[in-house]
């Protein structure tokens, strides 16, 4: 397989940060940092990159549910459905891909740590991870030794969190 032509699944775009009342002007101008680190990966890796983006925009949300819900609010489960797993069962609908690769990590969640480097999802799908076991300073010195880019500020409305999922994995199938 030509490595120009794999499909990815680009979910922290989906994420308008604007709607988080409670995010410092800083968080939004890592938001844009992330948008432009993954414009520029994919640029500079020349990847045929589709994304899949909710069927809504961030205003007809906003006026209909209001602001982004606060992650105890039960609108929050709606939130989450709209911006990153519908989009993601649309996306795996129409890709039909025979593999995930994944880097679900042990020691990352409760739920991840009941994992392995191999899992099966409910519809059969194989999900490998394969840096399941490395920890952030092994991924760190891989990442150095190939003068490769990583993105430490990460932030997911959905999961608001770290420690917690936010459904792609565990509801969706191990």
């Amino acid at each position: 397989n030509d490595i120009n032509n794999i499909n990815v699944i680009d979910i922290n775009n989906f994420i308008n940060i604007k709607d988080l009342e409670k995010l410092s002007r800083k968080l939004l101008d890592v938001e844009r940092e992330i948008t432009l680190f993954h414009a520029k990966i994919i640029k500079e890796l020349d990847l045929n990159i589709k994304l899949y983006i909710p069927k809504h925009t961030a205003a007809f949300r906003e006026a209909v549910m209001g602001k982004m819900p606060e992650i105890n609010d039960p609108r929050h489960k709606e939130f989450t459905e709209q911006v990153k797993l519908e989009p993601f069962r649309r996306a795996m609908a129409e890709i039909k891909p025979d593999l995930w690769v994944t880097n679900l990590r042990k020691g990352q969640t409760v739920f991840r740590d009941e994992l392995d480097i191999f899992n099966k999802t409910e519809t059969g799908l194989l999900k490998i991870s394969p840096f399941y076991y490395w920890t952030d300073t092994n991924l760190d010195a891989y990442m150095e030794k190939y003068n490769l880019v990583n993105e430490h500020d990460y932030f997911d409305p959905t999961k608001v969190d770290e420690k917690r999922e936010c459904g792609l994995h565990n509801l969706e199938g191990k």
